[in-house]
């Protein structure tokens, strides 16, 4: 069963940059790629999923913590292709309205797709019902931008309190990643280069974090100190419409603390 709710009419705006396609197509920084893959990153990752999960489990059951769509003429959910690992093909999810309307106008744009939300326990239920159908994986909040992504065996999510862990262990991860590309940035900008600390913070947007205030903040004051005005109204508009994270108000106090100040970049 799918659960059917007009996310799309929730989120009226989404963040949008001039120059963010084109720094999107960079590589990024080989100092992040090899960060991400070390045992900091994951130790970190660990310690903010361990915040995350008992404020996560606390809500309602009724709060919707997953978003997708589903095609025209009944062709059921989203889904895609894995690139890398078993190849399988993996019904695709987000973690917010924002995620999911982001990929929706970047790989779905022209179609009329249904947009579709679900509890923790709709959600465990609806990957054994797309078990039933041949669809055995799930990717939560795929970058719409990058090629490769992890997939998820749905038969790891049996029920609501499986679907939260996964959630947040998810939502550790960007946010750690996050406040890496933050540091990076506030970095940059400490030495005077603020167009490579815009370009940073651009990158997150793109990649990581569209829907965390932080970054677009930092955008504002990068704009300002490269007397940007057109980047100064777009960052100033991403951050009236992220000011707190859309539908996740337990998150005030534990998405948004910066737990990795020590790191040395």
């Amino acid at each position: 069963m799918l659960y059917q709710n007009a996310w799309s009419a929730t989120v009226p705006y989404l963040p949008r940059y001039t120059m963010l396609e084109a720094v999107a197509a960079e590589e990024t920084p080989s100092r992040i790629v090899e960060w991400e893959a070390s045992d900091e990153f994951t130790a970190l990752c660990e310690q903010q999923a361990r915040m995350i999960i008992p404020a996560a489990g606390a809500q309602s059951p009724l709060h919707p913590f997953f978003f997708s769509a589903t095609l025209p003429e009944h062709q059921g959910i989203v889904s895609i292709q894995s690139r890398t690992g078993p190849r399988a093909r993996c019904a695709v999810f987000f973690s917010s309205e924002i995620r999911a309307a982001t990929y929706a106008s970047i790989l779905l744009s022209g179609l009329k797709i249904t947009p579709v939300q679900f509890t923790a326990a709709e959600f465990a239920d609806t990957l054994i019902s797309l078990s039933k159908v041949g669809l055995n994986h799930f990717v939560l909040d795929r970058c719409p931008r990058c090629w490769s992504f992890p997939i998820t065996v749905s038969s790891t999510i049996p029920n609501a309190d499986a679907a939260v862990a996964h959630w947040s262990f998810v939502k550790a991860v960007e946010l750690t990643r996050a406040n890496y590309y933050l540091k990076v940035a506030q970095h940059r900008a400490a030495s005077g280069d603020y167009a490579g600390s815009r370009d940073i913070a651009l990158l997150a947007v793109a990649h990581v974090a569209p829907d965390d205030p932080r970054v677009h903040s930092h955008l504002v004051a990068m704009a300002e100190h490269l007397n940007d005005a057109v980047l100064l109204m777009e960052a100033k508009s991403a951050l009236q419409h992220t000011r707190c994270p859309d539908g996740l108000p337990f998150f005030r106090n534990i998405e948004w603390r910066m737990i990795d100040s020590a790191l040395k970049i």
